[in-house]
């Protein structure tokens, strides 16, 4: 069997020049830039954004993925309406220099970047304030910037990176959503106590060890757990006792012991659903009671008979499950497929979805030089570089048309011949990628190359091999030409790209690289005799003084830090609101002293490792100062997300 990197050298895209709202060529939006709402210029081969992005003032989203962009240099771009920016697939794209992304785009709220070979983000992200989605799947990052509490993230997708750490999360009060499975180094119980006091509905973890998925995540209010990979013995025994979780999904999870993992999730109450994806069912999964509704997609039961004999009061879904269905089964069967059985070894081997690739399409002048840009597959052209079929020079538009084939069964399916004929022998190819590459000139007549002046073509190899070559087909004889060994063109121009650029970070930013603990936590310790009446007993590290008497003054550190604080380091003083207490007001009062009693409780519970865990304190910032018109002093602090202000007085001794 010979291994080959198969470049078929054969060779449009269909243009208008009607204005669109929606446009997929910069030259067709900026016949009317004020129109367009929607520009994809995804594949492009851009290395920069397009310096006339300032003239899109109604630009909605704008998707520059599957590019070679390296920096963002933002220009004069002011688009206030920008919502929505895709920078996916742009490796080696430099988020450290991103200053004046708040200036460019002041209402975005979604930011795509997926697959960018990410090491460090600057702390600037934090200054788009209206930021709600942030998908950093598939990148290198450690850790992330404090400063993103400044925005308002509802979604964060961090799958596959290389966290280390998890006090970044402590303060991000407004997130709904997190996804940091399939981050090897990150300790899940650091992630459970960071989102201790959060109202969070779904979270995405990838146990690695027995018992990581500690404990701490059945005292979370989390409404959805997706567990991805692992095993069923990771699990903490107490989780069931979670008295907010609604909704559990296993992905590609190994059951270890079916009948105690089956006990195990009955032991939760009132579950909406459980749901199995990818997995390898052993028997007795009809004994699941616990939810609503059981959902199966994509598993495989050791007893297909199980289906059938569910609980009446259990909805169950199957979506491509081997089984037998009786006809007053209540099994929703959600498919009209054969059904599918997946063995565990195609699940760790994360088979990919079939696709059909696409035509890339576009038209170019043959007069200049131009660089076309794909997923797997890079194009040098050089002026000049077509010939008609009668052996002449072409000085027109050129209309391209390539597909890449980066699948067996996909170059299967492409109609090329799959055997290499030699000296009478056929050989089977085992395939590293293919392209089909076309040209045709302005009249829709193919075109052919000119030996002249060569188009160079990058190639990903997807099975690299010492004894990979090149081959041509030639449609003629429908036969393969071995044109020899392919040139290996490496990625130490991108390393040191990458190098450079984090040489030249600034001090400031490896701040956010190091876990930094939140400095002290409050108790509020109310009067029973005057409702008006308060004080707070600081916390170093989380824990509270038993005795409520004062803060210690032994840590030079903190008294520096707060040296223009004095009172937070004295003995403990009692305020007295200087205006009209409110149901809110009191609720928050309450809610406080909750917390506060709560995460020294988790400290003191956890003393074997407690100073390591990033437990959020739920006030920052907290400032007294003296308003003189008033003749009183001002309390201001950050509760959660919200910026409380409490006039108050220094109750007499």
């Amino acid at each position: 069997m010979r291994t080959f990197i198969a470049a078929i050298a054969l060779f449009t895209t269909c243009y208008s020049f009607a204005a669109c709202t929606y446009c997929t060529d910069i030259n067709e939006a900026l016949i009317n830039p004020g129109k367009v709402e929607h520009l994809d210029l995804s594949g492009k081969g851009l290395t920069t954004l397009p310096d006339s992005l300032h003239l899109f003032v109604n630009l909605k989203t704008l998707d520059v993925s599957d590019n070679r962009i390296e920096s963002l240099n933002f220009g004069k771009a002011e688009l206030p309406y920008l919502s929505t920016l895709n920078l996916n697939f742009n490796p080696g794209i430099d988020m450290i220099s991103i200053s004046g992304m708040e200036t460019a785009f002041p209402s975005l709220t979604e930011l795509h970047l997926r697959d960018c070979s990410i090491f460090l983000i600057s702390a600037e992200l934090g200054n788009l304030k209206e930021l709600s989605f942030l998908d950093l799947t598939n990148n290198k990052l450690r850790t992330i910037p404090d400063a993103l509490n400044n925005c308002v993230l509802n979604e964060l997708k961090l799958r596959n990176n290389d966290l280390d750490n998890a006090y970044w999360l402590t303060d991000l009060w407004s997130l709904k959503s997190l996804d940091v499975s399939d981050n090897e180094k990150l300790r899940l119980e650091e992630v459970g106590h960071a989102l201790l006091f959060k109202d969070i509905d779904e979270v995405v973890l990838s146990p690695k060890n027995n018992n990581e998925l500690d404990k701490i995540f059945g005292k979370l209010n989390m409404n959805t757990l997706k567990v991805r990979g692992g095993s069923t013995a990771y699990l903490a025994k107490s989780l069931p006792s979670s008295n907010y979780l609604k909704n559990i999904f296993f992905e590609s999870v190994t059951v270890e012991n079916g009948n105690r993992f089956y006990s195990w999730c009955n032991d939760f109450n009132d579950l909406e659903g459980i749901n199995f994806v990818n997995m390898d069912l052993p028997a007795g999964v009809s004994s699941l009671k616990s939810a609503k509704q059981v959902t199966l997609d994509l598993c495989s039961l050791e007893r297909s008979s199980d289906i059938n004999t569910f609980n009446e009061n259990v909805n169950v879904k199957v979506v491509n499950v081997r089984g037998t269905f009786n006809e007053n089964s209540t099994v929703q069967e959600v498919t009209n497929e054969a059904p599918v059985a997946i063995s565990q070894a195609m699940i760790n081997n994360k088979v990919p979805e079939i696709v059909a690739p696409e035509t890339f399409k576009e038209t170019i002048d043959a007069q200049k030089e131009q660089v076309v840009i794909l997923q797997n597959s890079a194009y040098a052209i050089p002026k000049n570089a077509f010939m008609t079929k009668s052996g002449e020079l072409y000085n027109g538009e050129v209309s391209l048309e390539i597909k890449e084939f980066n699948d067996p069964f996909i170059n299967a399916l492409s109609e090329a011949p799959m055997v290499y004929r030699e000296n009478g022998v056929s050989q089977l190819f085992s395939s590293s990628g293919m392209i089909d590459f076309r040209a045709y000139d302005d009249e829709g007549n193919e075109l052919q190359p000119n030996p002249e002046n060569i188009i160079e073509v990058e190639l990903i190899d997807l099975q690299p091999s010492e004894d990979s070559r090149l081959y041509v087909f030639n449609e003629q004889d429908s036969n393969w030409v071995d044109v020899g060994v392919p040139t290996p063109i490496g990625d130490a121009d991108l390393r040191k790209k990458i190098l450079d650029s984090l040489n030249q970070i600034p001090d400031d930013y490896f701040y956010q690289i190091n876990p930094v603990k939140p400095d002290f936590t409050m108790d509020v310790d109310r009067s029973r005799y005057n409702p008006y009446e308060f004080s707070f007993d600081l916390a170093r590290d989380g824990y509270i003084p038993s005795n409520y008497s004062k803060m210690g003054v032994s840590d030079r550190d903190f008294c520096r830090t707060y040296s223009d604080q004095e009172w937070m380091t004295e003995k403990r003083r009692v305020f007295v609101v200087d205006t009209i207490m409110t149901d809110e007001l009191k609720e928050m009062f309450k809610e406080l002293k909750k917390e506060g009693r709560k995460r020294a409780r988790f400290y003191r519970k956890n003393e074997e490792y407690g100073k390591e865990l990033p437990i959020p304190g739920t006030i920052r910032d907290l400032k007294l100062e003296p308003n003189f018109n008033k003749d009183n002093f001002e309390l201001s602090f950050k509760y959660r997300n919200e910026n409380v202000r409490i006039p108050v007085i220094f109750k007499e001794k």
